[in-house]
């Protein structure tokens, strides 16, 4: 059984100015399939309603794997190679087309509710990792920490976003094979960007999931808020969301 250890805290930066949290995330295990999906609203001028709409983007990601896991519930190896080919395309249009239907019910203002979303779904055999826009997906084993799909970089602060025309088009994903002792980070970008370089980023992977080894599940899980808090404090002052599978 995959252990989930998840939190969201709202930015350093955010609180002093009275603002709430952007990150929404969503961590469901049916059976022996794992989905998690992270999304972080844009919170700009022209996105006053981003937290709603990274609320809908982790609903509709779970929502839309579970369907696909519904559909191939006979033939793993079949979905398999499906999300291999397609997900980047079909799959990734399903999940647009999804979310802007849906916001759309709310406001013909489709950019208000912008957002970025990165999700995984972890099986015995395979994982498929989604992204579009900013944010983190690693894999870290005993000794390495190490991006699994490695997002395009754009200007500054600009990221791709899912109210964008066409959103499917800039979606990357992946699908490997699952490892045991192994575990799966999900975060939104104040993570990463809260420390000077990469090497000091992977290293609090690695330090995260070695606590996990040493503590527990339970421990780390309840000791997560404070660390993240003092992470925003001290780094990026931005909202993090960090969701943990360990296999």
């Amino acid at each position: 059984m995959v252990s989930i250890i998840s939190a969201s805290v709202c930015g350093a930066a955010h609180k002093l100015k009275g603002q709430e949290c952007q990150d929404s995330f969503a961590a469901e295990q049916f059976g022996d399939v794992t989905l998690i999906a992270v999304a972080d609203g844009h919170g700009s001028e022209s996105c006053p309603h981003s937290r709603a709409g990274a609320d809908l983007a982790v609903e509709v990601f779970v929502r839309v794997m579970r369907k696909y896991f519904a559909l191939y519930s006979r033939e793993p190896d079949t979905l398999r190679d499906y999300l291999q080919r397609e997900g980047s395309r079909a799959v990734a249009r399903a999940i647009e087309h999804d979310w802007k239907q849906r916001v759309s019910q709310k406001s013909s203002d489709i950019a208000a509710y912008g957002t970025t979303l990165l999700g995984l779904v972890l099986t015995p055999m395979f994982y498929f990792a989604y992204r579009l826009g900013d944010g983190d997906l690693i894999e870290v084993s005993q000794n390495s920490s190490q991006e699994i799909v490695r997002g395009n970089k754009q200007l500054g602060v600009a990221t791709y976003s899912l109210c964008h025309p066409n959103a499917s088009d800039y979606v990357l994903t992946k699908v490997g094979e699952s490892k045991a002792n192994t575990a799966y980070i999900v975060a939104t970008d104040g993570f990463a960007n809260s420390y000077p370089d990469e090497d000091g980023f992977n290293r609090t992977c690695l330090d995260y999931c070695a606590a996990i080894r040493e503590h527990g599940a339970n421990t780390v899980n309840a000791n997560l808020p404070d660390w993240l808090e003092e992470t925003s404090r001290e780094g990026s002052g931005d909202d993090i969301t960090v969701i943990i599978a360990n296999l």
